[in-house]
């Protein structure tokens, strides 16, 4: 999945309109539509923050890194937990995200 089909899912989910979007976001309803179809891939990131901070995701999420991990996460936290919980697995050292890896699995198994 690619970050403009990530973003038109999560908009669509959240039943707002393309152009109520591309005015929290401060673009046009245009550059939006060129978002979601891939006609701009190079989107500024601080476009995929602000729509990250809309809808109250990580703007991981939007990249498609740890898409798992982030799935996991919601399982098991609140929104805000979670979404820093993802931040600082992203900020932490391989071997820390292994442990954190080894903690959700414990979850997992429950």
């Amino acid at each position: 999945m690619k970050i403009g089909d990530r973003i038109k899912e999560i908009r669509t989910k959240h039943g707002m309109s393309q152009v109520m979007l591309a005015d929290k976001i401060k673009v046009s309803k245009q550059t939006l539509y060129k978002y979601e179809n891939g006609v701009i891939t190079n989107i500024p990131s601080d476009k995929i923050e602000a729509i990250a901070e809309v809808f109250g995701v990580s703007p991981a999420y939007f990249m498609g890194w740890d898409e798992g991990l982030a799935k996991r996460l919601t399982v098991y936290c609140d929104e805000l937990k979670a979404q820093r919980v993802a931040e600082l697995y992203r900020l932490a050292s391989e071997r820390d995200r292994k442990i954190i890896d080894l903690i959700l699995s414990e979850y997992d198994r429950r």
